[in-house]
């Protein structure tokens, strides 16, 4: 008996330990799994579990030996993945007839529950030089779409935002839940909506670069921002200007304690500063080149991005 209870304990502690950690249910989230390293332009087929679902989105990885698709460094702009080593790009707006927005997608591990609550995350960079938007997010559906057949500009989406994300620093983390109302089974990211922010008439784009996308059932899971900026609706975190060259400035909406620390590339800490708000580093002893910063309150990290002195 006392062997049956054990087992009936230890039974009841496992399930309850795999309903507390509700697991992601989007495949391959941060593309680091890929079939071949890209080589060029449009090859986010490589990346494991995902395709275009509309026009030429971009797979840029570290691995290759192409310069105009690697990490950190390629021809749409700097920025390390927010983990690991690689990451997707995508055009999210244009000032003119072409080219269009670009979506990338993939299939679900679990098809979702009509009536069930769910938590939706990305993380999203400003690739630089280019025209910022917003409307960035992400969308279901039902059936796949393809390069040639792109999903409709229905003005809905789970999780997006509203905010016009210029800063190439960092990742922004946007978030959000919703209820589900069908069955979906594929995860989309792009932009859906015909209200974006308008870029200059002519050949300029909004350029997008994005990391680790989350679906789940448990907020936890999704919702960490393992040391990034959280973003939704509103930008609450401000450094500038970025290229800086004498002074780089730290704006924050909400008023407490905090501290931001500058590193090099070889994580030696350069300097260190207290402050409430708002504060101005003097980087003038600084070298050019790029740099590391992180943004700790009392609870710990915040935001931790780079900036670049030119």
């Amino acid at each position: 008996m006392k062997k049956a209870i054990t087992v009936l304990f230890t039974t009841f502690l496992l399930v309850a330990i795999n309903k507390s950690k509700a697991q992601n249910i989007v495949p391959n989230p941060g593309f680091e799994n890929y079939s071949s390293c890209p080589l060029s332009y449009g090859e986010v087929n490589k990346c494991v579990n995902w395709k275009s679902f509309g026009f030429s989105p971009d797979y840029f990885n570290a691995c290759s030996p192409d310069s105009i698709v690697n990490v950190p460094k390629n021809n749409f702009g700097f920025q390390y993945a927010a983990s690991g080593i690689a990451y997707c790009g995508f055009i999210n707006n244009s000032g003119g007839p072409a080219p269009p927005p670009e979506y990338i997608g993939a299939e679900l591990t679990q098809q979702l529950i009509a009536g069930q609550k769910y938590y939706a995350s990305l993380k999203i960079s400003f690739a630089g030089n280019y025209c910022a938007s917003n409307k960035m997010g992400i969308g279901l559906s039902t059936v796949p779409y393809d390069q040639l057949n792109p999903p409709p500009l229905n003005n809905n989406a789970v999780v997006y935002t509203d905010s016009i994300i210029k800063d190439t620093a960092g990742w922004y983390h946007i978030k959000g839940n919703f209820i589900a109302d069908s069955n979906y089974t594929y995860i989309i990211i792009g932009n859906f909506f015909t209200n974006v922010s308008s870029c200059p008439a002519g050949t300029y784009i909004s350029y997008y670069f994005v990391d680790d996308i989350c679906l789940s059932t448990d907020s936890i899971t999704c919702y960490s921002s393992l040391g990034i900026n959280t973003i939704k609706n509103s930008e609450t975190i401000t450094l500038y200007p970025n290229p800086f060259s004498n002074e780089l400035t730290i704006r924050v909406d909400n008023k407490e304690p905090l501290e931001i620390t500058l590193y090099d590339l070889t994580s030696r800490k350069l300097m260190s500063k207290n402050f409430e708000s708002f504060t101005t580093l003097n980087t003038e002893q600084l070298s050019y080149g790029f740099y590391i910063y992180e943004l700790r309150n009392k609870n710990g990290l915040i935001k931790k991005g780079r900036v670049i002195k030119d």
